[in-house]
């Protein structure tokens, strides 16, 4: 095999590899978000329990939006964030879907790493 053969074999390599590399990446990231919103999932209902069980918290204001703050203050993702504010401004679960850092397009060159992020 000459030099240029060698060297365009070793770049085919090389871009096999990088792709499959970004694929383990999206793979690793899907599911670092994944165990973060099961995580807000198991703890909130147990926190709004705690103030629904408690009669002078349960008609407070206050505890509420203390509750709340506590929820949004687990979001890592500024995303989530974005989601869970427009939530609490009145949007449907499906509007707070369709905003706009919800569909944004990533390409798999500008991966904005943030593994394993858990609070």
């Amino acid at each position: 095999m000459s030099e240029t053969g060698e060297k365009s074999a070793i770049l085919a390599n090389c871009h096999g590899i990088s792709a499959k590399m970004n694929g383990v990446i999206a793979a690793l990231q899907f599911y670092d978000k994944l165990s973060q919103r099961l995580s807000h999932i198991s703890h909130s209902p147990g926190s709004m329990a705690e103030l629904i069980n408690t009669p002078q918290q349960l008609f407070n204001p206050y505890e509420w939006h203390g509750l709340q703050e506590m929820i949004k203050s687990r979001y890592t993702d500024e995303t989530d964030r974005a989601m869970f504010d427009a939530i609490l401004n009145g949007a449907s679960v499906e509007e707070a879907l369709k905003l706009p850092e919800n569909n944004k397009t990533v390409n798999a060159q500008e991966f904005p790493l943030e593994f394993f992020n858990n609070k």
